[in-house]
């Protein structure tokens, strides 16, 4: 597979002319680089030649998997600071929501729904950036605990909130006892596996498609096609998911014991999965203001709503360390586990404060 100093020897010192009868024997490197195609030609001859066809399945299979793990197994960062305040959604004569720039705002109605929208841009976003398959032997995955960790919280919120959003009719068709189907669609995608290694189960093209079912139940939504019941019951059962998202967070992490100098392996996993729950949470909480802004209001529940928002947000922007000299993860840790319980706490009161009867 590689040239030998003779073979060298023999490309440069023999060559024809032009009437291809005379031989030299004496290199002229001038001239040799004037002939530089018809030279490159017969090293590329010379290497095929040392191949045998073991050496070319070998060759191939190597660099499938290459192509492989740059395609499907290295990522970027984690998107810790993803927001998505500026998605919105589709605009049309039965949009059931009104978009405003505070609460004074008497806004413009007429918008599908924000949870909806953020949804969908939230996975659209992580795809972007490359999803992760599972953590195994077979993949290089571990080189990228955080961003993997990190989309698997994001997706866990996303999938138990879109599972209450299609089971409790909070999105209907026709009427508000037939299930929308792209709601089904986007849930059933959603609910695959999505840490399945990428050549047994194509995850990114399920969640391409709860994508697209997303945005199609939006775009039937303001258009009268589907409906959307943002009654006081339905969403006090999707306010239960993110109490009991942050809830299951913080009973992992109070059970995870840290080292202060270094944070890898399981540990720093539920660490960057954690922070991927509490960002996600606190997205779909800030759009949960807007899709249930009605019943919010009428409830008076606006300061518990805005103190839960708040702390979700909070530990979500807790830093991943890595390494300190000085015991700063230690830190790190116990902020993110109060944060967790604060956050937890808030929104257990934000639920409570939604539906009791002296609101």
């Amino acid at each position: 597979m590689i040239l030998s100093m003779s073979d060298f020897a023999h490309i440069f010192r023999r060559r024809k002319s032009r009437d291809d009868s005379v031989e030299w024997n004496h290199y002229d490197l001038n001239e040799e680089l004037d002939d530089s195609s018809g030279f490159i030609a017969r090293v590329v001859r010379a290497l095929i030649a040392k191949f045998s066809r073991t050496n070319v399945i070998t060759l191939l299979i190597v660099a499938s998997v290459a192509v492989y793990a740059s395609a499907t197994q290295f990522t970027g960062a984690p998107n810790y600071n993803a927001i998505y305040n500026d998605v919105l959604p589709p605009k049309g004569a039965f949009g059931p929501v009104t978009i405003r720039r505070n609460r004074n705002d008497q806004g413009q109605s007429g918008y599908g729904s924000k949870m909806i929208a953020v949804s969908a841009a939230a996975i659209e976003d992580e795809l972007s950036r490359g999803w992760c398959p599972s953590e195994t032997i077979l993949t290089p995955s571990s080189l990228r605990t955080d961003t993997c960790a990190f989309q698997l919280g994001k997706h866990q919120v996303l999938a138990d909130s879109l599972q209450v959003f299609k089971q409790q009719k909070i999105g209907y068709k026709g009427t508000a006892n037939n299930y929308a189907p792209d709601l089904v669609i986007a849930s059933g995608n959603l609910n695959f596996s999505p840490d399945i290694w990428g050549w047994f189960y194509d995850t990114t093209r399920y969640l391409r498609n709860a994508v697209k079912e997303l945005r199609a139940y939006n775009t039937d939504l303001v258009e009268g096609k589907t409906g959307f019941n943002a009654d006081l019951y339905k969403l006090n059962d999707l306010l239960e998911v993110f109490v009991d998202e942050t809830e299951g967070e913080a009973s992992i992490l109070n059970e995870l014991e840290v080292n202060d100098f270094i944070l890898v392996g399981s540990s720093r996993a539920a660490f960057a999965h954690a922070r991927g729950v509490f960002a996600m949470t606190c997205e779909l909480a800030k759009a949960f203001e807007v899709d249930a802004f009605k019943v919010i209001n009428d409830r008076n529940a606006w300061d518990f709503i805005d103190v839960a928002k708040t702390e979700t947000c909070r530990a979500a922007r807790v830093p991943t360390p890595f390494i300190s000299p000085v015991g700063i993860i230690g830190n790190n840790f116990q902020d993110l586990k109060g944060a967790a319980e604060i956050s937890h706490a808030r929104l257990s009161a934000a639920r409570y404060a939604l539906v009791a009867s002296n609101h």
